[in-house]
C-alpha cells in the first residue's frame, strides 16, 4: 500500500474518534445527568454500528433543557428559612410596620410551607412594598444552550466529510480497475504463446534445449506456494520465473554450455506472466527488466531494452561463438504493488548438431 494511502487512513482514523466524542462534549457542556453514558454510545455508534447509534447519543445529548445552577429545580423552603422569615415578620411589628392581625396573617401563610407544602409561594402582603422587597423569590426561568448552532454545523461538517472521503474511496478503486483492466488487455494482446517452441530437428538452426549450468547472484525464497529458482527460466513455462532477492543490487545470471555453441539469437520472456485469480495479471503487478547486457565469454556485450509492456525480446546475434552467457540487469520497470523483479523464461537458438547430454 501506497504511504499516501495509509496517510489517508491515519486521517480517516483520527477524524472518527474526533467525531465519535461530539455526543459527550455536548452532554457535558450541557450538564446532562447521562453524560458518560452518552459518551460511550457515541464511540460504540461511530465504529461498530455504522453511526446509528451515534445518532441516537445525538439526539440523546440535547434531550431535556441544560441544568446550570441558574436554572436548577426550585427547592421548597426548609424549617430553618420559614423562622428567619416569621422573624423578620416580627421585627416589622415591633417597629409598628405591621399590625398584629397582619402579622397573624402572614404567619398563617409561611406555617404550611414549613408543615412540607410542594410549592413555596412568597408571602403577599398588602399595602406594604417594603416587606415585599425583604422577602426573597423562589421564581426560575428555564434556559436552553446558545451553543447548539455551533454543533448543528459540527455534524453537518462530519456528514460532509464522510460522504467526501466515501466518494473519493469509490473513484480511486474505479480508477485502479479500469488502468489495471487495460494494461492486462493491451498485454495480453501482445504476450507470446505459452506453449514452448517446437523442436525442428530439420532446420539446421535449432532451439538449444540443455543440458545448462546456471548461477545466479541470487534467489528470493518461497512464497505463497511461488518458487522462484533459477531453473525457472528453463522449464518451457512463462508462468512460473526466477526472481533475485529485493537486497540484490546487481542481479545477474550466468548460463555455461557444455561446449562452444554458435547462437544465432536469444528470445527473453520478460517480468513473471502468470495471472493470479485474486491479484491479476502478475506481469503488471511485479517490476520487469527495462534494461539489460548480454556479456559473452570474450567479454564483448550487447545492450537490452525493454518496453514498459513488451513482454518478449527477440535478440539477433549473427553467429556468435560462445561457451557461456551472462545476462545483467542495469535497470527495471516498477511493477504496480510489488518491487519484485522477475524473469520468466530464457531460450537460444544454435547452428550445428546438440552437443552430448550429460
Amino acid at each position: 500500500m501506497d504511504d499516501w494511502i495509509w496517510g489517508l487512513v491515519v486521517v480517516g482514523l483520527l477524524a472518527a474518534v474526533y467525531f465519535a466524542a461530539i455526543p459527550g462534549r455536548i452532554a457535558s457542556s450541557r450538564n446532562h445527568p447521562n453524560a458518560n453514558a452518552i459518551a460511550v454510545l457515541g464511540f460504540v455508534g461511530m465504529f461498530f454500528t455504522a453511526s446509528i447509534l451515534w445518532w441516537i447519543a445525538i439526539v440523546w445529548a440535547y434531550t431535556g433543557p441544560e441544568r446550570s445552577a441558574h436554572n436548577q429545580e426550585p427547592v421548597p423552603a426548609g424549617t430553618a428559612s420559614v423562622a428567619d422569615e416569621i422573624e423578620k415578620l416580627a421585627n416589622l411589628r415591633d417597629r409598628g410596620v405591621l399590625t398584629d392581625a397582619e402579622f397573624e396573617a402572614q404567619k398563617r401563610l409561611l406555617l404550611p410551607v414549613a408543615a412540607g407544602a410542594s410549592m413555596a409561594r412568597p408571602p403577599v402582603v398588602t399595602g406594604h412594598p417594603k416587606v415585599l422587597a425583604d422577602v426573597p423569590s423562589t421564581t426560575t426561568a428555564t434556559t436552553y444552550p446558545p451553543n447548539w448552532r455551533r454543533h448543528l454545523l459540527i455534524i453537518l461538517l462530519a456528514v460532509m466529510l464522510v460522504s467526501t472521503g466515501v466518494v473519493a474511496l469509490v473513484v480511486w478503486r474505479r480508477g485502479v480497475s479500469v488502468r489495471t483492466s487495460s494494461a492486462s488487455k493491451r498485454s495480453s494482446m501482445r504476450a507470446p504463446s505459452v506453449s514452448p517452441r517446437p523442436l525442428d530437428v530439420a532446420n539446421v538452426d535449432q532451439a538449444f534445449r540443455g543440458p545448462y549450468k546456471l548461477e545466479a547472484s541470487s534467489t528470493m525464497q518461497t512464497d505463497k506456494g511461488y518458487t522462484y529458482v533459477v531453473d525457472n527460466l528453463f522449464d518451457h513455462d512463462v508462468a512460473t520465473s526466477w526472481q533475485p532477492r529485493r537486497s540484490d543490487r546487481h542481479p545477474q545470471v550466468l548460463i555455461k554450455f557444455p561446449d562452444q555453441l554458435t547462437l544465432t539469437s536469444i528470445e527473453i520472456s520478460n517480468g513473471f506472466q502468470a495471472y493470479d485469480a485474486k491479484d491479476g495479471d502478475e506481469f503488471v503487478l511485479n517490476s520487469r527488466i527495462a534494461h539489460a547486457r548480454l556479456r559473452f565469454a570474450d567479454s564483448s556485450e550487447i545492450q537490452i531494452q525493454f518496453d514498459v509492456d513488451e513482454r518478449m525480446k527477440k535478440v539477433d546475434l549473427g553467429q556468435k561463438r560462445t561457451r557461456e552467457v551472462t545476462l545483467l540487469v542495469d535497470d527495471v520497470h516498477r511493477g504496480t504493488k510489488w518491487r519484485d523483479l522477475a524473469i520468466s523464461e530464457i531460450s537460444f537458438r544454435y547452428l550445428g548438431s546438440p552437443p552430448p547430454l550429460d
